[in-house]
């Protein structure tokens, strides 16, 4: 388990794109609810907080706390069980741009309940916040089911 820190510590470190550092943001949160851990640590940087403070408004995590240089992120469990999935959209090597009738076509295909994380002009928002306020379109950095 510590190798496992070290090696993931060392590799984000080398990583430069701002797409690959989401995605290995959001593989550490996926990985750390599958294998049912309390909380995660992520190094601080402002992409980071903004995907926390997200998560934490949307009510995907139970708590964070900032030590440091590091983020603390608490899991919401529900009978031992974690009540979301996360699954990245937008990739380095192919990154997602959505207009808001593709976004809406895609939010009600198949029933799909839970939300977009997408980057816009004013920041990242969630697909309801695009949807209700209109005329927001942006990249389309991960998805979470509930």
């Amino acid at each position: 388990m510590v190798l496992e820190n070290l090696l993931f510590n060392f590799m984000s470190s080398l990583i430069k794109s701002s797409n690959s550092f989401i995605a290995s943001f959001i593989s550490k949160l996926h990985l750390g609810s599958l294998r049912r851990v309390r909380f995660i640590t992520v190094s601080y940087c402002k992409l980071t907080i903004e995907i926390t403070k997200l998560l934490y408004k949307e009510g995907v995590i139970r708590l964070y706390l900032l030590k440091g240089t590091k983020i603390l992120i608490y899991y919401k469990f529900f009978r031992g069980c974690n009540l979301f999935k996360f699954k990245i959209i937008s990739k380095p090597s192919k990154r997602v741009y959505w207009s808001l009738h593709k976004l809406s076509l895609n939010y009600n295909k198949e029933n799909f309940s839970g939300f977009f994380v997408i980057s816009t002009p004013i920041g990242l928002i969630t697909s309801n916040e695009t949807l209700i306020l209109g005329h927001m379109s942006g990249e389309v950095l991960f998805k979470i089911y509930i």
